[in-house]
């Protein structure tokens, strides 16, 4: 891997450079990750790095370091491949910024013991605005990566397409006529 893992979550926003299709590109990423804070974070009852003392060792959240590194493996291919200077700015400083959101979110999620549902002042049932938040934010990950053309840049690489080098997992071969709009027209054709 050409960016160097003891740079990610530190507080370094360069991260080096990257061998693109067109060349060496810096890579920059705020994906800053605070020191772990033991019997003070949401999760430490149940997190297997603190449990195990790893994360006295690293001293940096490690279920964070891994989830960043986790999406960080997901884009760089695309960062490797892309040609386009911005695609590779949207991806360090706008997407995995975002993705680090949604881990801290998640990691409140997961450490809520209540019920994710609760009754407001008016009686009314909701659900815990965490999930909203959540929500929110992939919302959020999935209209950057669509508005900056993240999405397009990665279809046009084989991404996203039965067979590519991206290939969702679980989609194998699709039937003839998946996809096609014109398909569901053609069965009530009359023949």
């Amino acid at each position: 891997m050409p960016i160097k893992q003891s740079l990610m979550g530190g507080i370094i926003h360069s991260k080096g450079l990257v061998e693109t299709i067109e060349g060496k590109v810096s890579f920059s990423s705020w994906d800053f990750i605070h020191d772990c804070n033991g019997k003070e974070c949401p999760l430490w009852r149940v997190c297997i790095y603190y449990g195990d003392g790893t994360n006295q060792r690293l001293r940096r959240c490690r279920v964070q370091m891994q989830y960043m590194a986790n999406q960080l493996r997901v884009f760089l291919p695309l960062i490797q491949r892309a040609p386009d200077p911005f695609i590779v700015q949207t991806i360090g400083d706008h997407i995995l910024p975002l993705y680090h959101d949604l881990c801290k979110v998640l990691m409140e999620i997961t450490a809520y013991e209540g019920s994710l549902m609760y009754t407001d002042k008016g009686g009314k049932k909701a659900v815990m605005p965490l999930l909203k938040e959540k929500r929110e934010i992939i919302g959020i990950i999935w209209k950057v990566m669509k508005e900056s053309g993240v999405i397009d840049y990665a279809k046009r690489a084989g991404y996203f397409m039965p067979g590519g080098m991206g290939e969702l997992p679980g989609i194998g071969k699709q039937k003839d006529g998946y996809g096609d709009g014109g398909y569901v027209d053609d069965m009530y054709k009359e023949n």
